[in-house]
């Protein structure tokens, strides 16, 4: 429906499409501003979901255009989701204003933006901008733990997004001697501050070999990968 395979509109679907152009506009020129805007080649408002949250000093920014496509009647055949993929090099330019200064990242490409309240980018239909804003540029990211271990025992890290203020959010994941990553082993850790730790225990038959505990500071994309050997008993 709404035109997701083709460049065809319901009559319904384009109504509400320049509804929320039009009633965006009218509260802009009555005074009434929302907390970020996003805005379309043409000047005007554009019509997509956006939702700004803050965690402390630091905030996340996210952009959505549903698969019924947006502007210049664009639908999911001009880069969405109609063939199964999304391509990235097509859809509509806009450029998000936010009510607040940063240092912005892409968390989805894990690109840095830079220091910055303005983002412009391209929407793809089905496809959603993820953004963090961080009043303070970690300088670097380490992990830090022991480097063997005995099957069995408990395997800890500590890790620290040095330079960073406020919240913070990590993915850790536990990669075994042949690069497998098992469910029980992959955390998202929110801390209050940038630091954190993880441990877990291993198991009496664990494999033994190089293993891989990889971090991810999910607020600016970076890796690191803590390596330890693991002995059988």
């Amino acid at each position: 429906g709404e035109g997701e395979t083709s460049r065809a509109r319901s009559a319904a679907g384009e109504v509400a499409r320049r509804l929320r152009v039009r009633l965006a506009d009218e509260c802009r020129k009555s005074g009434v501003e929302s907390l970020c805007r996003v805005i379309g080649k043409n000047g005007l408002a554009y019509p997509c979901d956006a939702a700004l949250r803050y965690d402390g000093v630091n905030a996340v920014f996210a952009m959505h255009v549903d698969t019924a496509g947006a502007d210049n009647d664009r639908t999911s055949a001009d880069g969405g989701t109609a063939r199964g993929r999304f391509d990235l090099g097509k859809g509509d330019t806009v450029t998000a204003v936010l009510p607040l200064q940063g240092h912005v990242y892409d968390v989805r490409e894990g690109v840095y933006i830079g220091y910055t309240n303005r983002i412009e980018t391209t929407m793809i239909p089905g496809w959603t901008r993820l953004y963090s804003i961080m009043r303070d540029a970690p300088i670097d990211l380490t992990v830090a733990g022991p480097k063997f271990v005995r099957a069995g025992d408990c395997v800890a890290v500590d890790f620290s997004a040095d330079g960073a203020t406020g919240p913070q959010v990590f993915h850790i994941e536990v990669r075994d001697p042949s690069g497998k990553s098992a469910w029980r082993f992959r955390q998202n850790m929110r801390t209050e501050g940038n630091r954190g730790s993880f441990s877990y225990a291993s198991a009496l038959n664990d494999m033994s070999g190089l293993w891989k505990i990889e971090v991810t500071h999910v607020n600016t994309g970076r890796k690191r990968v803590h390596e330890f050997e693991m002995s059988l008993q």
